[in-house]
């Protein structure tokens, strides 16, 4: 079954919201989120990884494009994701360097597959293409500047997770 309707994508609207709910969480409790970031990260890593593998049948079988970073990128996030859940201590203490990677992989996948979206609407291409450049930016000063990073990883995230949640609930529509 699909979940894309008439132009309409509930899984991408789904995991949009989730990453939104995530980042008003973490900027509401920056303190005590870390260890129940690690677990959502884990999840959403999961989710997110799955949605790559969906997101690249889609991308190949509209565009006729091999969108092989996607199948990477998935593989990446459901490893992240098993390593977040069943590793909370570890998990916490490189969560920093994790999430960094994450981010700058996930980025790039974004940015080298913004083009599904230019023939259909121009403004979800820049759109795309500006949150996913300020996302690569947050997941490169994560991984340079490990003391401010750890100081601020919560708000970093959260960051992140409205910028990519807001991108999803965007591309939930322009299907």
């Amino acid at each position: 079954m699909s979940t894309a309707t008439k132009g309409f994508d509930w899984k991408d609207l789904l995991i949009g919201i989730l990453y939104i709910v995530a980042a008003i969480a973490l900027f509401n409790r920056p303190g005590a989120a870390l260890g129940v970031l690690v677990i959502w990260l884990g999840i959403l890593a999961i989710i997110k990884g799955v949605n790559n593998f969906i997101r690249y049948t889609k991308v190949k079988k509209v565009t006729g494009f091999n969108a092989t970073i996607l199948i990477i990128a998935g593989v990446l996030d459901i490893l992240i994701g098993f390593v977040l859940l069943f590793n909370l201590n570890s998990g916490i203490v490189v969560i920093g360097v994790v999430f960094a990677f994450w981010v700058i992989v996930d980025s790039i996948a974004h940015i080298l597959n913004a083009g599904f979206f230019k023939a259909r609407n121009k403004g979800m291409y820049w759109l795309s293409l500006i949150f996913n450049v300020l996302c690569l930016v947050i997941g490169i000063s994560l991984l340079f500047n490990p003391i401010v990073s750890a100081l601020t990883v919560p708000l970093i995230i959260a960051f992140y997770f409205l910028l990519h949640g807001i991108e999803e609930v965007f591309s939930a529509f322009v299907k």
